[in-house]
């Protein structure tokens, strides 16, 4: 017998139409919808009789009562990094399989996160609307070859910022939440103290693994764990993370 397969919230379209789902759609029996559940009883009732759920956003909560609705689920597959929509806990208990997409477009991310720290170095947007309003503004614009980047987090995204800030010349100081392992060295930043990255970072790229986040929700309050950033002035500051990682104090 065919394994059913249900994609409860692929809206906006994520797998619709593409190779993917082509894919997919030769492993089993395929359902999928175009429109985001509006609570957990529209999910129970799309995903009732699945085998397999694959997720397509965070938004999709799978919390104990979900999966309890759902005695045939054997296992969810995001489509993305984030597990923070699903009770890992209760798909443990309930022998529900849980796959996910490690360091999903951590390249692109961190691609982005250096475009727009130039961005504001260059003052991009300011002098484009000087432009479009017919002025020629001639201010002095900042290089980053030289510069300072501090990095918060040394996961896939934190660790591509850090080389990718190295190459351009920055010199990078990095502080991460677990044992460091070398990982700042193989990204081409020096290993420091988190008040070091506060201190002396002219940017600051804030980057959290799922794990912080998760640590972080089971207790940790404001103010633990090292001191809020302070930067030196001028400097600039950017989060990498999805909101569900931001951790209190950064």
């Amino acid at each position: 017998m065919a394994a059913r397969i249900v994609v409860p919230d692929d809206h906006p379209a994520y797998l619709a139409g593409t190779a993917a789902e082509r894919r997919l759609r030769q492993l089993g029996e395929v359902a999928l919808y175009d429109a985001a559940p509006r609570d957990a009883g529209e999910l129970i009732a799309r995903v009732r009789d699945a085998d397999i759920a694959v997720g397509v956003y965070t938004q999709t909560k799978w919390t104990d009562a979900v999966l309890a609705a759902c005695p045939r689920l054997k296992l969810i597959s995001r489509c993305g990094t984030g597990l923070d929509g699903i009770d890992l806990e209760a798909c443990k208990r309930r022998g529900v399989a849980v796959a996910h997409l490690i360091a999903n477009d951590a390249d692109e991310i961190a691609e982005h996160a250096i475009a727009l720290m130039l961005c504001a170095l260059r003052r991009i947007p300011q002098l484009d609307r000087a432009v479009r309003a017919g002025g020629w503004p001639t201010p002095h614009i900042r290089g980053a070859r030289g510069l300072t980047l501090g990095v918060v987090g040394l996961g896939a995204i934190g660790s591509r910022t850090a080389a990718l800030a190295q190459a351009i010349g920055m010199d990078v100081l990095a502080w991460s939440y677990g044992p460091d392992g070398g990982r700042a060295a193989r990204s081409g930043a020096a290993a420091v103290e988190r008040g070091r990255v506060d201190g002396e970072g002219k940017q600051c790229v804030g980057s959290a693994a799922r794990a912080a986040a998760a640590r972080n929700v089971r207790g940790r309050r404001r103010g633990e764990g090292g001191p809020r950033l302070r930067h030196q002035p001028g400097a600039l500051r950017g989060r990498t993370q999805r909101p569900a990682c931001r951790r209190p104090g950064l």
